[in-house]
């Protein structure tokens, strides 16, 4: 799923979404410093778990800025580039 905005993004024009971290392997846990908290300018690495799509993490909202490639699923959590380390606003499912 592309995510214009990672702060606040709204599918039905009604209620914002705020993306979480959350729990699974190559992340954090459900009792780790940083669970539940906000993505948004708040991540140095991830993983992508679609088996199907790549991803493009941005610097910017509207994916625009500075950009990290995510390959399709690999099973290895990846570094953000340096340019959108906790400055993460927007992906692109590719």
């Amino acid at each position: 799923m592309s995510v214009p905005n990672a702060w606040g993004y709204s599918p039905n024009q009604s209620t914002v979404v705020r993306y979480t971290f959350d729990f699974h392997a190559n992340a954090c846990y459900n009792d780790d410093k940083g669970y539940g908290d906000a993505i948004y300018r708040n991540a140095a690495s991830g993983a992508n778990d679609d088996p199907s799509h790549s991803y493009n993490v941005f610097s910017s909202t509207n994916y625009s800025g500075s950009t990290t490639y995510f390959p399709r699923k690999d099973g290895i959590a990846h570094n953000l580039a340096s340019s959108v380390k906790n400055k993460n606003e927007s992906q692109r499912r590719n």
